[in-house]
């Protein structure tokens, strides 16, 4: 499937571990997120991130498209985050309920990228995202 990410959702690795699946599924990991939720939730248009550069050329288009820092960059392929991209807000709203209800936290939705690359620089510093996740809102009320 290709499609052009809009929106997102960060997620720590381990949070994989805290999510109740059916009995059904058999390897729960984070490479197999993106398919559980298709199925789960009907939508085809979800997709996992492979944190790949491929040479300096690609770094560089990186760094300059999104106006993120060497630094950024390096951390946010050692943090231990992923994210899952979908091509619609209503999509990523329908999977970060079904991550919630099934016991999956710490997570947080964007709508840009450079932000997915920010965020997870920032985990991986501070083991928490900069932002307010779902979850950390509730604890609040």
């Amino acid at each position: 499937m290709k499609f052009k990410s809009k929106f997102f959702i960060v997620f720590p690795r381990k949070m994989v571990n805290e999510i109740t699946w059916p009995d059904t599924w058999g390897n729960q990991c984070v490479a197999n997120l993106p398919d559980i939720l298709k199925e789960v939730l009907g939508i085809k248009s979800i997709c996992g991130e492979i944190k790949l550069i491929w040479n300096e050329e690609h770094r560089y288009r990186i760094l300059k498209d999104n106006q993120v820092s060497h630094q950024e960059l390096d951390d946010y392929k050692k943090a231990d985050c992923n994210s899952l991209h979908f091509n619609s807000e209503k999509s990523m709203k329908r999977a970060a309920k079904e991550l919630t209800d099934r016991g999956g936290k710490g997570f947080i939705c964007l709508d840009n990228y450079r932000d997915v690359i920010v965020q997870q620089a920032y985990y991986k510093r501070n083991n928490s995202f900069q932002l307010e996740t779902p979850d950390s809102k509730d604890e609040k009320n």
